[in-house]
């Protein structure tokens, strides 16, 4: 298990996760977007919550059928496509 922070530096909140095989859970993600914005209509992050440089790279992909997926990952696999 990795602890991670993810941050918004435009509210100035943090939040800290422990993430296994690197994924976040849906609990994971709606518990970082609501504690880093949490505002529906704020346009501040993307769509986990982040804003601002963050100690991980981070995938962010979206399937109609099962909502936002995200995967912890490496600096060199930041670009690559979602799976």
């Amino acid at each position: 298990m990795v602890r991670i922070t993810l941050k918004n530096d435009f509210h100035d909140t943090e939040v800290v996760l422990y993430v296994r095989d690197d994924k976040l859970t849906r609990g994971q993600i709606h518990k970082a977007w609501k504690t880093l914005c949490g505002v529906d209509s704020c346009r501040c992050s993307d769509d986990l919550g982040c804003r601002g440089e963050q100690e991980v790279h981070l995938r962010l992909s979206w399937n109609h059928e099962t909502g936002l997926s995200v995967r912890v990952c490496e600096e060199q696999d930041k670009g690559t496509p979602a799976e």
